[in-house]
């Protein structure tokens, strides 16, 4: 082949758009992975945004139920506590009772245990007390 041919061939694909063809294809191939990594970009960017506006208001809502139930907790605490302190209450309140009516059954003698000593007194000591005097004692003070 001569110089003239080769010039002729090139002219030619260059001339039919062969060339360009290629030249575009390769230049929009790069375009449409630009384009896709875009996109993506973007969706995830949408995405993020998206689950950040849904955590923000989850975050303060379990801050509040957490707190909710620090308090709910707190106030448990206490009423087990005044239930525990009125239920050794009550069992001393019953305690002096039979040993006040026990005694009092007893011709003249004094009751030995009175309201004012009865703060002094543990449930132990009362039913310890009962059971000394032969008092039968209810289910619960045993």
């Amino acid at each position: 082949m001569d110089t003239e041919q080769i010039v002729t061939i090139v002219v030619a694909v260059a001339g039919s758009g062969f060339l360009g063809a290629i030249i575009n294809g390769f230049i929009g191939r790069r375009k449409a992975g630009a384009d896709t990594e875009k996109a993506e970009a973007e969706a995830a960017d949408q995405i993020t945004k998206t689950a950040l506006l849904l955590i923000d208001p989850l975050e303060k809502r379990i801050a509040t139920l957490r707190l909710d139930l620090e308090r709910t907790q707190d106030d448990l605490k206490e009423a087990k506590a005044a239930i525990e302190d009125l239920t050794a209450k009550y069992m001393q309140a019953q305690l002096a009772f039979y040993i006040n009516t026990y005694a009092m059954q007893e011709a003249g003698i004094e009751p030995p245990v009175t309201v004012e000593r009865l703060g002094d007194l543990t449930t132990g000591e009362l039913v310890k007390m009962a059971r000394e005097m032969g008092i039968k004692l209810p289910g619960g003070l045993r």
